[in-house]
């Protein structure tokens, strides 16, 4: 987990570099919050985010506030998902797995971390697989019945770990 740590570090110091996005960040998760979380999800948080949350516990979005992750699948990069606190990160889980399409398209392994909205799984989100451990971003909305879900909703690697992912992150701003 060092090197998660020491990528999320890494992070944080870019993002002072640009206005005030790190000081949104909350503190680190409490035992007791990261424990209600789990329990709302059913299991326990995948590792590496259980550890990234008590590094910092996602962000506060207000009305000045600029989610931190950047979307690179996109030609505007400045579209961008907020980072969700411990309870958040649960109650987009229990969004994402109630969307049958969703589970049909993606199954439950995925956990979602960070969205274009908190607590919301539409549009899209960065999830953390709790099997592998590996990032993706996931388109999740369907705006047309008639056309196959496939060409709608898609899934885009975007690191073999939170690690990884923390790096790209660092070299989009």
């Amino acid at each position: 987990m060092d090197d998660l740590r020491d990528a999320w570090a890494s992070f944080v110091e870019v993002l002072k570099g640009y206005g005030d996005a790190a000081a949104y960040l909350n503190g680190p998760c409490s035992p007791e919050a990261l424990s209600a979380a789990e329990t709302t999800l059913g299991f326990p948080m995948p590792e590496s985010l259980a550890e990234l949350l008590k590094l910092n516990n996602g962000q506060r979005i207000e009305k000045d506030g600029q989610p931190i992750f950047k979307n690179p699948s996109r030609s505007n990069l400045d579209r961008r998902q907020s980072f969700l606190d411990a309870q958040s990160i649960a109650e987009a889980y229990r969004g994402f797995i109630e969307d049958e399409l969703l589970v049909q398209e993606f199954g439950d392994r995925e956990v979602p971390f960070a969205s274009l909205r908190p607590s919301i799984t539409q549009g899209e989100v960065f999830t953390v697989n709790r099997d592998s451990g590996g990032v993706s971003l996931i388109w999740t909305e369907t705006y047309d019945f008639f056309n196959p879900l496939d060409w709608q909703v898609c899934r885009f690697d975007r690191g073999k770990d939170l690690a990884e992912f923390l790096r790209q992150q660092s070299m989009l701003y």
